[in-house]
């Protein structure tokens, strides 16, 4: 719609923006799960990863392929051109999440656009849509949450629109639906939910619903031959997700939280006020429209997460498309005067724009390591005195992104100028080993991730600052 994209073409480019400093910026893994049972999955499939290395989820069956079989495809390219470099894959891979990603943001603004572009409600969904500050962190994770909700949306737009006559609407809604799911199996709560809501309702006729469902069924059908491919044995992995976590409770074995642990852990990464007004606005939905559609999904899934002993915040990422839709009702719920309405506008767009400079910083500080060390000569052996090896992430080695792995010796901080001093590899955390090896003529940094403002703190808190620093001493 060409009307759209004239209206609001500043905001469109300003999240595009961010979505591009995230491509490049975000790097790392935010959850282990993100790069063990992505990344190394496929590195096992490519060869550099040793089925010894993977999980026990592999030796469960217990993951769906899906997300690794696609990008084993879209990294065969790569590799006919002779490109080997797993920081290359990477990189490409999360470009195609982001422009996904992306696309599902534009296709939620443009929603929002069509029921009544002038209302103040539609404006604020429309921003919500496109600039909600973790949208662009969460587009740039090649984690199965990120890239099952960026698909859920195009399902969830095409469920709201489509009237009950458009049967190959409902074909591909279901093909969404049950990729989604594939992508990631707690999505499946919120399908159940809009599903249940649609027949209570009657707001689709039984030969759409059929359809969408036999649709679904028939795309988590065709993952059991992905899962074969990934797991060379007949299993279906959805079942085996639900014995290992559910009826053996081996999730309980990462840590337990009470009921309400969703609702501080959303103040919390949310921001201040961001979080309480997100919070109101699910609360009130929920209250005041108990027969939405809004409220048979996001509710649904909420109480079954909040049941689960095992907690994640990321496990609330599906429901991130859905803040716009909240804010929307709560907007809608209590009406608001024009002057109040624009402060409290101004002050939600400012406090977004601000945080979304997030996206400058890395996720996890090793990729740039380990990025920097995959163009440096092998290193036989590396000293260090940090309290875990800089080959070290989640207490396991990420042979996706190694060439090699040297010999690992830990030393003590007070005999780290010594042995400087006889020369080697070495690996520093802390401000204070900067100091102290920059004293040192033969010592020069191989690769730093210090910032700029560093020079800014007081010496003691420059001797405690966290930074990454690899050294050669002659």
């Amino acid at each position: 719609m060409k009307a759209f994209f004239q209206q609001y073409r500043h905001w469109i480019l300003i999240s595009l923006l961010f979505h591009c400093i995230a491509l490049f910026f975000s790097v790392g893994h935010l959850h282990p799960d993100e790069h063990y049972q992505i990344l190394e999955f496929l590195g096992y499939k490519l060869g550099t990863t040793p089925e010894s290395a993977l999980p026990w989820e592999y030796q469960a069956k217990m993951r769906p392929w899906t997300q690794v079989f696609f990008y084993y495809y879209l990294t065969a390219p790569l590799r006919a051109m002779g490109l080997t470099n797993p920081f290359t894959y990477t990189f490409f891979l999360r470009l195609v999440s982001v422009v996904i990603g992306f696309l599902s943001s534009l296709y939620l603004a443009k929603y929002f656009y069509q029921r009544n572009p002038q209302r103040n409600l539609e404006k604020i969904a429309i921003f919500s849509s496109l600039l909600l500050w973790p949208l662009p962190f969460l587009h740039a994770r090649l984690s199965s949450e990120a890239l099952g909700t960026s698909i859920f949306v195009f399902a969830l737009i095409h469920f709201l629109n489509f009237e009950n006559k458009q049967k190959r609407i409902a074909l591909l809604i279901g093909i969404l639906f049950g990729l989604s799911f594939l992508l990631r199996y707690h999505i499946g709560f919120l399908i159940f939910g809009m599903c249940l809501w649609a027949l209570i309702n009657k707001q689709k006729s039984i030969p759409q619903l059929f359809i969408m469902t036999a649709s679904t069924l028939a795309v988590i059908g065709l993952s059991v031959f992905i899962d074969y491919w990934g797991y060379g044995d007949w299993t279906f992995a959805p079942y085996e997700y639900f014995s290992q976590n559910i009826i053996s409770n081996k999730a309980s074995n990462y840590g337990v939280s009470p009921w309400w642990y969703y609702f501080s852990a959303s103040l919390k990464k949310l921001i201040h006020p961001i979080g309480i007004f997100v919070i109101l606005s699910f609360l009130i939905s929920w209250i005041r429209k108990p027969n939405s559609w809004f409220t048979f999904s996001t509710l649904f899934f909420f109480i079954i997460h909040s049941i689960i002993g095992h907690k994640e915040w990321r496990f609330l990422f599906p429901l991130i498309p859905f803040i716009p839709f909240a804010i929307a009702n709560l907007i809608d719920l209590i009406p608001l005067k024009e002057k109040v309405f624009k402060v409290i506008y101004r002050i939600f767009i400012f406090l977004n724009v601000i945080l979304l400079f997030s996206a400058f910083k890395p996720v996890d500080s090793r990729y740039n390591f380990l990025k920097s060390n995959y163009h440096i000569p092998a290193i036989e052996k590396l000293y260090y005195n940090s309290s875990r090896t800089p080959y070290d992430m989640a207490g396991l080695t990420p042979h996706f992104y190694l060439k090699f792995v040297p010999k690992l010796e830990q030393i003590k901080d007070q005999q780290l100028e010594n042995f400087a001093k006889k020369g080697g590899f070495f690996f520093t955390e802390r401000g204070k080993f900067k100091t102290l090896l920059n004293n040192i003529e033969t010592c020069k940094i191989l690769y730093s991730d210090e910032p700029f403002f560093t020079s800014w703190l007081s010496e003691r808190r420059y001797n405690k600052f966290k930074m990454n620093i690899l050294w050669k001493c002659e």
